[in-house]
């Protein structure tokens, strides 16, 4: 599909119905725990599968330095095999807080209308259209999470679900198709499937 097939098709979508209504202040906590939703989402395991092959290529490197002396490309492999255990380790929640502090900069109040069929997103500039064919969103006990499939992503502060029109925020956002609920211990109880 090209540019202008794609334009088309997002000026041809209109939101229907009544919409839930929802509005936040934003802070950059509030970011900073939105990317580790994702990282959730997205799997954290694959960096721990990462770390670990790392850990094991320099424990074996410097193993085989140590028994051959002579055997100096053990010890550089074994030496870059911990500097990138280190980097997998270090540099991700590194990123994230500078990520969160870029985005808290950015958006500082966002405002959700929850139709039938998508969410619009205003960020005080300009108002974002997302079909639901094209939205995901996690959740826990402190947040609610809008993603787009370009991976741009919306924080939602379930402190900002207060009253009724909070409550039917809530309400809408947690029955859409694409609705992910990580439990407090960690796991992730899958899509929506009628059950919450």
């Amino acid at each position: 599909m090209n540019h202008q097939e794609q334009n088309s098709q997002e000026q041809e979508f209109k939101l229907t119905g009544k919409p839930a209504v929802a509005a936040c202040d934003l802070r950059q906590e509030d970011f900073t725990h939105c990317l580790e939703l994702q990282e959730r989402a997205k799997g954290k395991g694959k960096r721990y599968v990462q770390m670990a092959a790392a850990g094991v290529l320099a424990v074996g490197f410097l193993i085989s330095w140590f028994l051959d002396k002579e055997y100096w490309a053990g010890l550089g492999l074994g030496v870059f095999s911990l500097l990138l255990l280190g980097m997998l380790l270090f540099l991700p929640p590194v990123l994230l807080k500078k990520t969160a502090a870029m985005l808290a900069e950015q958006y500082k109040r966002l405002e959700y209308s929850f139709y039938e069929n998508g969410v619009r997103v205003h960020d005080g500039m300009f108002p974002l259209d997302i079909p639901l064919e094209r939205l995901a969103i996690y959740g826990d006990d402190a947040y609610l999470v809008l993603e787009t499939t370009g991976n741009r992503l919306y924080p939602l502060p379930r402190r900002a679900l207060t009253g009724e029109e909070g409550k039917k925020a809530e309400d809408a956002a947690e029955g859409y198709p694409g609705y992910y609920r990580f439990e407090a211990g960690g796991s992730n109880s899958g899509g929506n499937d009628g059950e919450k």
